[in-house]
């Protein structure tokens, strides 16, 4: 009995376990192309578009509530002015709200992609 048990939680770890990984997509060293600034809509959401979005994403976005948001708004706009790729993890499970057509995926992390 406890080796059944055993099975049908290790079954059930590896289901929620699995379904937590599908709901990330990432991109490596994409562009931003647009910004959109929503000063009313979520109480400041920013919607990015990238030239290569992460898969299953149209775009990606932030939510001033976010206690990244500072950090990650900071990072696009590095990488806007300077020209920098940067790679971005999304949460695929949690789209904005403001459109249905291109779907933005919330912002898991980003990063830089650095070369010297």
């Amino acid at each position: 009995m406890k080796s059944l048990k055993f099975i049908i939680g290790f079954v059930l770890f590896l289901l929620v376990g699995g379904s937590a990984l599908a709901a990330q997509s990432t991109v490596n060293g994409a562009k931003v192309t647009n910004i959109y600034t929503f000063n009313q809509y979520g109480g400041g959401d920013v919607a990015i578009v990238l030239d290569t979005p992460p898969a299953g994403c149209g775009g990606i976005w932030l939510t001033k509530s976010d206690p990244g948001y500072t950090s990650n708004f900071a990072l696009i706009m590095l990488a806007v002015t300077t020209k920098t790729p940067i790679s971005v993890v999304a949460l695929t499970d949690q789209v904005w709200t403001g459109t249905n057509s291109p779907v933005y995926c919330k912002v898991f992390y980003i990063q830089s992609v650095v070369s010297y």
